[in-house]
């Protein structure tokens, strides 16, 4: 398979380029990280928003395009760009192909060949240098806190070797395992793009390389997050993956608790999230089998778990209830369900959701203390996951319905069915004729057997639409809930579902060039089109309404993950 004509090729609007830190160091705060416009150019994500932009280039044809590069072929010649390192842009045009400049309400000075930029405000500098070259022009875009150091940057990556930083760049394209289906191939390697220019090198508080969501918009670390993003950069960078977990337990505050998002200068949320860290170290563990990890991780692990235990059950039966908030846009952010319509009452629940997630964690630290030989927390936190799994299956369980329910405080069933009634196939002690019972609810097209499954809430209750955690088709969801089937024995539907999903991501990315946050679990509406807590605004532009997060990182890792977990490899 020819690497060159084999990479990612698709020109998408919002799709993110960055210098990642895998390559190097990164700069949150500086947000000169990159996103292609609709027509030829970049948008730069600083403070105050750039435009980098190609004119006159005629018919447009990618070659490939990166996460931190691209190559267009044009009627007058190549395109051809690279983040050099975290603040420096270079890259080549044909003659006849014009370049220039804009700034977001800030004032352009051009001077023969260099065009400045200055936010007064955040006292940045944005440098544009053109030069002449064999290949017609060449540039630099050079970010700075002085004019003088911009200018003489740009000036001096102009003498960067284009050539020698794309082929060290691609190189890690040749280690990537060979898809027969090419299609999907070029997926995976468009999700290799995303989970790079989401991972960043230390910084501030972080000691160690983190990953954020999506660095446009959010430039924060986020929990479960990072151990969804690590599950599918461990099949490209084991070490770093485990980095991105082992960044959030370095957050941990003094009682335990670990919060739910958490910024490089120290800052945290007051919430936490969905205790996946325990299981996320054993995954990483089964790949790098590194004790060392697991001796960092026990005590911090225990720590975090016993907060949650402490802190999250009001009513003291054992069983967890997330956080609530007024918003109603977002009642239950620590949930990571956000919108909900578990959550519309906006009253206490006994969560199905977490409880199952604080189970499935206490066997893994079960398993963690026993691979360390310490016996005797394997038997404790072995006999707290198989009690609180067995309560769960009693507690939670509507045998009229067959179907997992959350309850509230007094114990009454809160009969909306939920994408989370299935997650307690995650653990081991579902009898068969329960397992059965949800099979059948994730095959039948009324309910989550839909066209993209499964769908966040049921397709024939009443609260189902198309915003975000109300009826889309979440991609960290259906993994857990593959993980679970296969636990289980039911190959058959985990493979159908991982092969709905994967064709349903691969069909977006071919249409749009990016991957998305959710899609329709309808398949009926693009995923730029679907709503985001609240009616999706238009034109895009994600500064004046947060819709349609493109080029999303758990959405990419976990796709990879199920390409290389899923007997799709030659």
């Amino acid at each position: 398979m020819n690497l060159k004509t084999n990479l990612p090729d698709i020109w998408g609007e919002g799709a993110l380029l960055g210098f990642s830190g895998i390559d190097g160091q990164t700069d949150t705060y500086s947000g000169f990280v990159a996103t292609l416009l609709k027509e030829c150019g970049l948008l730069i994500h600083t403070p105050c928003r750039r435009r980098l932009i190609f004119s006159d280039t005629g018919t447009i044809c990618p070659e490939f395009i990166l996460s931190d590069a691209f190559s267009l072929r044009c009627p007058r010649g190549k395109i051809t760009t690279v983040f050099v390192d975290c603040h420096h842009i270079v890259g080549t045009f044909p003659y006849g192909v014009n370049l220039k400049i804009e700034s977001e309400g800030q004032s352009v000075i051009k001077h023969g060949n260099t065009t400045i930029t200055h936010d007064e405000k955040q006292n940045d500098w944005v440098v544009l240098e053109i030069c002449d070259c064999q290949e017609g022009k060449k540039f630099c875009l050079s970010y700075a806190k002085t004019e003088k150091q911009a200018v003489d940057r740009a000036q001096e990556f102009l003498k960067t070797d284009l050539k020698a930083t794309l082929n060290n760049r691609l190189r890690i394209y040749e280690r990537v395992p060979s898809l027969p289906n090419k299609r999907q191939h070029k997926l995976l390697l468009k999700c290799l793009n995303v989970m790079r220019v989401n991972t960043l090198s230390p910084e501030g508080v972080f000691k160690k390389h983190w990953s954020t969501p999506d660095r446009v918009p959010h430039r924060m670390m986020w929990l479960w997050d990072s151990v969804f993003n690590a599950l599918g950069l461990k099949f490209f960078y084991p070490e770093i993956a485990w980095e991105l977990i082992a960044s959030v337990l370095e957050q941990q505050k003094k009682d335990g608790m670990i919060a739910h998002l958490m910024y490089p200068d120290g800052q945290t949320s007051q919430i936490t999230q969905p205790p996946v860290l325990a299981w996320g170290c054993w995954q990483i563990y089964q790949t790098l089998k590194d004790k060392n990890i697991l001796r960092y991780s026990l005590p911090r692990l225990e720590k975090y778990l016993t907060w949650d235990l402490t802190h999250r059950d009001n009513n003291k039966n054992g069983l967890l209830e997330w956080h609530l908030v007024a918003n109603k846009m977002c009642r239950c952010g620590e949930s990571g369900l956000d919108n909900s319509p578990r959550f519309d009452l906006g009253t206490l629940l006994d969560a199905v959701d977490f409880s199952v997630f604080a189970s499935q964690d206490m066997k893994c630290l079960s398993l963690i203390a026993e691979e360390l030989g310490n016996k005797e927390r394997a038997s404790f936190w072995l006999k707290k996951s198989q009690a609180l799994a067995e309560k769960i299956l009693d507690y939670f369980w509507d045998e009229t319905t067959g179907f997992f329910y959350d309850k509230d405080l007094l114990g009454n069933f809160v009969r909306l069915k939920s994408c989370t009634g299935f997650l307690p196939l995650l653990l081991e002690v579902v009898p068969q004729a329960k397992i059965e019972r949800l099979a059948a609810c994730l095959e039948n097209p009324e309910e989550f057997g839909t066209a993209f499954p499964v769908p966040t809430v049921a397709a024939n209750e009443p609260s189902w639409s198309r915003d975000m955690w109300r009826g889309p088709t979440w991609i960290n969801i259906d993994y857990l809930i593959i993980c679970g089937l296969r636990k289980h024995g039911q190959e058959k539907l985990a493979e159908r579902l991982a092969n709905i999903l994967i064709e349903k991501v691969l069909k977006y990315y071919e249409k749009s060039g990016v991957i998305f946050e959710f899609y329709d679990s309808a398949d009926k509406v693009a995923p730029e089109d679907l709503d985001r807590k609240g009616k999706r605004v238009k034109p895009y532009d994600i500064r004046v309404k947060v819709d349609a997060i493109r080029d999303y990182n758990w959405s990419a890792s976990l796709t990879a993950a199920l390409l290389l977990e899923s007997g799709h490899l030659a």
